[in-house]
């Protein structure tokens, strides 16, 4: 009779231990926070918000990346840039998908899709990043199209210094990735007015890698002087 006592007594522990780390589970489950995912170009527009675990997106680009800004609850975010493929001759253009609990999703020129991109990125990913202020971040990106203006009219520009203007007028009011910003850089000839126009309006801390600037710049002392400038990522 005891032992029946005491194995009745282990049965129950046993349903109420499972049943409190079942509910733990849901309990993490529902205590995970929303995160916001953006992304705009000239194809395609996401706004979703993403709820588990792991965030899956595959849908189509207009170029060969895609950037995504991912907004927490505490007021920070982190952007990422994902390589985009180019899809084959005859391959239909990719159409948007994911995990998201919520998502609107809205085509802008679907001659454009020329590309595709499939993401996976867990929680764990991302949080090893360092989120900014959303105040302190700047979007959307520059749409191609606007940033293909800008280049038009950089190109016909005659004097350097009104070139200068264009591109430091266009930065306070446009979000510019660094690869728009370095294609409108290459476009002033004199490396010393490069560093100044980067260094009056691009000049944000872990914007620019080392890469970035051996790119823009070939005079070593000058390329030097770049990087002792600017902190690198």
């Amino acid at each position: 009779m005891i032992r029946k006592i005491s194995i009745l007594c282990l049965t129950i522990a046993g349903i109420w231990g499972a049943a409190l780390c079942a509910t733990a589970a849901t309990l993490d489950t529902l205590a995970i926070d929303p995160i916001r995912v953006r992304s705009i170009d000239e194809s395609f527009e996401v706004d979703s918000v993403w709820t588990d675990s792991t965030w899956t997106w595959d849908g189509p680009c207009e170029s060969k990346e895609r950037l995504f800004r991912f907004e927490f609850t505490n007021g920070q975010c982190s952007t990422l840039l994902f390589p985009c493929e180019e899809k084959e001759e005859g391959e239909e253009a990719p159409t948007s998908s994911g995990n998201t609990q919520t998502q609107t999703n809205q085509y802008r020129t679907p001659s454009n899709l020329g590309y595709g991109c499939r993401i996976q990125l867990s929680r764990d990913s991302l949080m090893t990043l360092d989120p900014v202020r959303v105040e302190d971040s700047c979007y959307p990106p520059m749409l191609s199209s606007q940033h293909e203006s800008l280049l038009d009219a950089m190109r016909l520009a005659i004097f350097e210094a009104d070139k200068c203007r264009l591109l430091e007028s266009k930065a306070k009011e446009s979000c510019m990735t660094a690869d728009q910003i370095i294609e409108a850089l290459l476009l002033l000839p004199n490396e010393d007015k490069r560093l100044e126009t980067m260094i009056k309006s691009f000049n944000t801390p872990l914007f620019w890698s080392e890469e970035d600037l051996q790119e823009l710049f070939q005079l070593n002392f000058i390329l030097n002087r770049a990087l002792r400038t600017f902190e690198t990522r």
